[in-house]
């Protein structure tokens, strides 16, 4: 390696070079700093959304059960329509004969 005297720079360049790497060093570093709280926030928020997918996901289940019950009510309602329907219609062809 050769001395900043052979190269022809003087000492205050070659002072001034070491403070800009240092500088950049410290930048680095603090963005690094940045990158890190900002990974750790959004784990921390990676972590709240497990518990509320779970109870939006136990709710959903609930609903497709209310869902299914209220199929069930209404086919049974319409099934009884169609049996007053059909016992009316069979009054209705003895009251003709």
């Amino acid at each position: 390696m050769r001395s900043g005297f052979a190269s022809g720079v003087t000492l205050e360049v070659q002072v001034q070079r070491l403070a800009d790497v240092d500088q950049r060093l410290t930048n680095a570093l603090a963005l690094d700093g940045q990158k890190m709280q900002r990974a750790q926030a959004l784990s921390f928020e990676l972590n709240a959304i497990g518990p509320k997918r779970v109870k939006l996901m136990k709710e959903l289940e609930l609903l497709d059960l209310q869902e299914n019950k209220l199929k069930e009510s209404i086919d049974g309602i319409d099934a009884r329509e169609l049996r007053i329907s059909m016992l009316s219609q069979i009054c209705k062809q003895n009251e003709l004969l």
